[in-house]
């Protein structure tokens, strides 16, 4: 249910929310193959090529989105994809789950302690997202291009973050030892580059 929520929570930008679901899903089915879990492997092949089309046109025109239908359902085959993982390999810690899904964990994880700081409830949406503020700096120096170029660009970038825990996988795959340290330093650049665009917004 989190997982799902997370991947809702960041679908706010062009290609962000399916973007990452297609680096997530692409680094699952490396970790399938790499286990020889072969139907795991297929099964996450055919949701990449039936999501690419989505996330092209979406980053492209800005036309189409994935609502909260789509972004749960992506969120709902990620959950499943995880936990499968975790039940068929011992050795597969679900510590490293998280770890690949770390930008909208935190996101979530984030938004919902702000509002209840802020004594506001946590299932009702406001505009202090990382991705919102990101979208609306980004408006602020770049003036001359319009709104869906910046939307897009944004979303773009985000991606890249966010796929910064899949490429450490990839390349450091059951090095459990040291995941909690790279845990904390996501999270950490996350927290430092919330708080500038925190105080560029209130300027």
């Amino acid at each position: 249910l989190s997982i799902t929520n997370a991947f809702n929570f960041i679908d706010g930008l062009n290609g962000l929310s399916s973007g990452l679901s297609l680096i997530i899903v692409g680094t699952f089915s490396y970790i399938s193959y790499n286990y020889s879990n072969f139907d795991l492997y297929y099964i996450s092949v055919i949701f990449i090529f039936g999501l690419l089309p989505f996330w092209l046109f979406n980053i492209f025109t800005g036309k189409i989105f994935l609502g909260d239908s789509g972004s749960y359902v992506v969120g709902i085959f990620i959950g499943w994809l995880g936990v499968e993982l975790v039940y068929r390999e011992q050795s597969f810690s679900p510590w490293f789950v998280f770890f690949i899904i770390l930008y909208p964990a935190t996101e979530l994880i984030v938004s919902v302690i702000r509002r209840l700081v802020k004594k506001r409830s946590p299932f009702k949406p406001d505009n202090e997202h990382l991705h919102t503020m990101f979208f609306y700096f980004l408006k602020s120096v770049m003036r001359n291009y319009n709104n869906k170029i910046i939307n897009s660009i944004a979303g773009t970038f985000l991606v890249l973050y966010g796929s910064i825990p899949s490429l450490y996988i990839l390349l450091y795959l059951n090095e459990l030892n040291i995941i909690f340290i790279e845990i904390f330093l996501y999270f950490s650049s996350y927290c430092l580059l919330f708080g500038f665009l925190k105080i560029r917004m209130t300027k």
